[in-house]
């Protein structure tokens, strides 16, 4: 089930759905891709839910699945480790708007 909130403190509402994504990280011998999925998102930005750890600041690569694969770059803007069975929750920013038409 999708359903979009939005909420008087956010510059744009969120979606909350869970969408299959890869999280592609540079490394010193490359890049590398982790499994994970959305939590929501919006525009501007999305929760996901993966199995890496990630730093604030640090700038990744989410390939969205689906029918019409996307790949947006973001900056990760929070991390929390949470458990280790179900990964770390991460807060991006998208370095260009979601453009929902496409």
């Amino acid at each position: 089930m999708v359903e979009k909130v939005q909420s008087s403190t956010r510059r744009s509402g969120r979606i909350y759905a869970a969408i299959p994504v890869e999280v592609v990280v540079d490394s010193e011998g490359g890049k590398i891709s982790y499994p994970g999925s959305t939590l929501d998102f919006s525009t501007l930005g999305a929760r996901i839910q993966t199995e890496v750890t990630l730093t604030p600041g640090q700038q990744v690569n989410v390939i969205w699945q689906g029918q019409t694969p996307r790949s947006l770059q973001s900056r990760v803007v929070w991390s929390n480790a949470g458990r280790p069975e179900r990964g770390a929750e991460v807060g991006l920013q998208f370095l260009r708007p979601l453009d929902v038409a496409a």
